[in-house]
């Protein structure tokens, strides 16, 4: 299964002379490349992940404050509904 990874941030300083000239610039974009080791999985070599026993899989937990319940991204797994017990190594 696939998952999306997160939001990247990159702040650039261009000059308000720049910014009206509506110039161009190139940027480097950090990448991260498959692990050899889980093949991108995150669990060690020979486990599995389990799933969630904060959200039971779902990714998300309801929380109440005073009569509003909101839904939020499990704080456990982090949206995915798996819990790694034993993490990859690498």
């Amino acid at each position: 299964q696939n998952y999306q990874g997160a939001d990247l941030q990159i702040g650039v300083e261009i000059t308000l002379e720049d910014a009206a000239k509506g110039i161009k610039k190139r940027i480097n974009i950090p990448t991260y490349e498959e692990c050899d080791v889980c093949h991108g999985s995150g669990v060690k070599p020979g486990t599995s992940a389990s799933t969630c026993s904060t959200c039971h899989g779902s990714g998300t937990v309801h929380v109440r404050q005073a009569i509003f319940q909101m839904q939020q991204t499990c704080p456990t797994c982090h949206g995915t509904g798996k819990e790694i017990k034993d993490p990859c190594v690498k």
